[in-house]
């Protein structure tokens, strides 16, 4: 087995490692995306550059290795293209909103690339995991932490469960191998399903994806402390207009 280095964001890296596969193998059989980052902020908090970052990472670095890999495999009339979405896709979380938009953002361009890419029997599956215990979200820690402390926060009297947030999938995730060893069984059959999710609060984010906004809102708001917060602002509200 060999590494590559391959960086999704810069067009020169995706088209070297591409063409370093091609002259070694001669073909790809199977694409699996699954680059990302995340981050922990207030959404009207979140600097631009680093939302940025996060759309050019997730959904635009995505569509350019896929786009680079899935000639070859229209070529080849075959292939396996699996896109790492997310729950979060389904159901946007508090204090992850560019994260979310990625994720949602990912699963309509590849519900469109399946169908597409069809006539030439190449299958897109994607990938919706639930809490999975991976580098992501530590990766993104760091940076909260130095926001929270440095910036200050609209929200910095429910500090706590933004950073309670932020640590949520490592505590009650499965391991990256569990959740990888049930994505190969599910893609790799003859017949994938076009969309497969697995991992804690993956059945549960799809049903509040059908259910009345509502209802995750008020689920999603007691566990991201936003309810608490709706009750401290309301009484200093009401303290201002005694006054």
């Amino acid at each position: 087995m060999s590494i590559l280095e391959l960086d999704v964001t810069n067009d020169r890296s995706i088209k070297d490692c591409v063409a370093t596969i091609m002259s070694n193998e001669g073909h790809i059989d199977i694409l699996v995306n699954n680059a990302g980052i995340t981050h922990y902020s207030p959404t009207i908090e979140l600097p631009d550059a680093e939302g940025r970052a996060i759309i050019d990472t997730n959904f635009f670095g995505l569509i350019n290795v896929t786009k680079a890999v899935s000639k070859i495999m229209i070529d080849q009339r075959s292939g396996l293209i699996v896109q790492l979405g997310s729950v979060s896709g389904l159901v946007a979380n508090p204090f992850c909103a560019m994260y979310c938009a990625s994720k949602a953002a990912v699963h309509a361009w590849s519900d469109a690339l399946r169908m597409e890419l069809a006539p030439f029997d190449i299958k897109v599956v994607i990938v919706k995991p639930g809490c999975v215990k991976t580098e992501l979200a530590n990766n993104a820690i760091p940076e909260m932490n130095l926001r929270l402390d440095s910036y200050g926060t609209l929200y910095e009297r429910i500090r706590e469960y933004i950073i309670k947030r932020s640590t949520y999938s490592q505590e009650r995730g499965i391991t990256a191998k569990q959740f990888a060893d049930q994505t190969i069984t599910a893609v790799l059959r003859d017949n994938p399903p076009a969309h497969f999710a697995a991992a804690p609060l993956a059945t549960l984010m799809r049903i509040f994806s059908h259910l009345p906004s509502w209802a995750s809102d008020y689920f999603l708001s007691r566990i991201c402390g936003l309810d608490k917060l709706a009750q401290m602002v309301k009484r200093e509200t009401q303290h201002q207009h005694q006054q």
